[in-house]
Parts: C-alpha cells; structure tokens; sequence
C-alpha cells in the first residue's frame, strides 16, 4: 500500500490536508510543542500543537480513509526508506 495506503484515497500530499495549520490534527508533527524543547531547528512546524513535543502514543490521532492510524511520522520514513533502498 505504501504511499497510497497513508495518504488514504485523498489527492494531497497527507490525508488529512496539506495546510501546515491543520498538521497538528492528524499526525504527530514537529510543531510549536516541538519548538519550545528545540527552539533552534528551524525545520519546525510553527503553524500548530498537537500536544507532544516528541513520539505520541500510537492511535493517538484519527485514521486515515482506509482505518490506518499512525501513516504519517516514523511510518511513513519507515516506508519511504525501504523504498530508497530498493531503487
């Protein structure tokens, strides 16, 4: 399923939007809660808080179209590195 099965049937880039705002309500992002622990790294999203400066406890955000909790984050590196490796 890959890419396809975490994004859920959506044409964005993330099943949930591709507003940074709205990041905070779908996935564990590094956001404002993020930021106050590492105010420095300037790859953060300052856009939102979803409540965890770091990892969240798994089913912690809604599931994508499919049922899938968790595609966004860690996962999806997980897969995306996989298929670094493969190519």
């Amino acid at each position: 399923m890959g890419i396809r099965g975490a994004r859920g049937k959506t044409t964005t880039a993330r099943y949930g939007s591709d507003n940074p705002a709205e990041f905070c309500a779908t996935t564990n992002v590094g956001d404002l809660d993020y930021s106050e622990q590492h105010p420095g790294d300037s790859g953060v999203n300052r856009a939102c808080r979803d409540g965890y400066a770091f990892t969240s406890p798994v089913g912690s955000f809604p599931p994508n179209q499919f049922g899938l909790y968790d595609m966004l984050g860690n996962v999806m590196d997980w897969n995306e590195e996989l298929l670094e490796r493969q190519l």
